[in-house]
């Protein structure tokens, strides 16, 4: 399988979901993070693997997993003939704060059986077409239905790989319009350009540049909405000029920033 490539994903609503329903055919596309919590339920009796952090896990449906803010993460398979069905939930922490011993943990998973199944479902069942108030609600009774399964030692969770390149990872998401060098980037992070390059490889599975690269194609992406000239965007984006800009974009989506634009994408 082709390596997923990072992504940031800015999330600034106080409360999103969404359903998900995936097959074994799913190819993840990118592991990401985002400043948001994240609740994912899984109604499916199905087998699936989970990335989070650096480390992965063999996850048996049905099952509750949380993921924390600012912690790379992605479904990365799905056992085949099965069906994969899910409800995902992003919160912001400042509108529903984890319970204090679910926060040391970057990932965790809780098995469900079948009538804990059913309480999940009616409780995530509230939160589409409640107002905010309503949804903190149904998200503190998730919580803490979960902190349950946490104090009886029902649950698996994984910790984010030791590293300084998630740090890194985070800098780079934020600040793609930087002029961000190697050099400049390992005297940030206090390591040698060598030993930087050769780190991020080993748990991205990526370069520093093209992963620099896809970020400012993202954020250049979202620019592409607005009017700004494709000169000043590509600058804005951290592209030496229009020319690198457009040559870029165009090996990355198979179309020029124009022919995007003009497409008039809201995704």
């Amino acid at each position: 399988m082709e390596q997923p490539q990072l992504q940031y994903n800015p999330k600034d609503q106080p409360v999103s979901w969404k359903y998900v329903n995936r097959t074994s055919s799913y190819i993840p596309r990118f592991i990401h993070i985002h400043a948001s919590h994240e609740l994912c339920f899984v109604s499916s009796a199905c087998q699936f693997e989970v990335y989070s952090g650096g480390r992965t896990a063999t996850v048996e449906g049905p099952a509750l997993i949380i993921h924390r803010s600012y912690c790379y993460h992605e479904l990365l398979s799905i056992a085949p003939d099965r069906e994969y069905k899910s409800f995902v939930v992003h919160f912001l922490p400042e509108t529903a704060a984890l319970p204090a011993p679910l926060q040391s943990w970057d990932c965790i998973i809780f098995p469900l059986s079948d009538r804990e199944t059913e309480i999940f479902c009616r409780y995530f069942s509230l939160i589409p077409e409640e107002p905010l108030d309503r949804q903190v609600l149904a998200i503190g009774l998730i919580l803490s239905r979960t902190l349950e399964h946490f104090q009886e030692r029902r649950f698996h969770a994984l910790k984010a790989v030791s590293s300084y390149v998630f740090d890194l990872l985070r800098y780079i998401s934020e600040h793609p319009e930087e002029k961000l060098t190697i050099d400049s980037l390992s005297a940030q992070f206090h390591v040698s350009p060598s030993k930087l390059k050769q780190d991020f490889a080993a748990l991205t599975g990526t370069s520093v540049g093209k992963f620099l690269i896809h970020q400012r194609l993202l954020l250049a992406r979202s620019l592409l909405k607005t009017p700004i000239p494709l000169g000043q965007l590509a600058l804005q984006c951290g592209f030496s000029s229009q020319s690198h800009f457009i040559s870029a974009f165009r090996a990355h989506y198979g179309i020029t920033p124009g022919a995007y634009r003009k497409e008039d994408h809201h995704d």
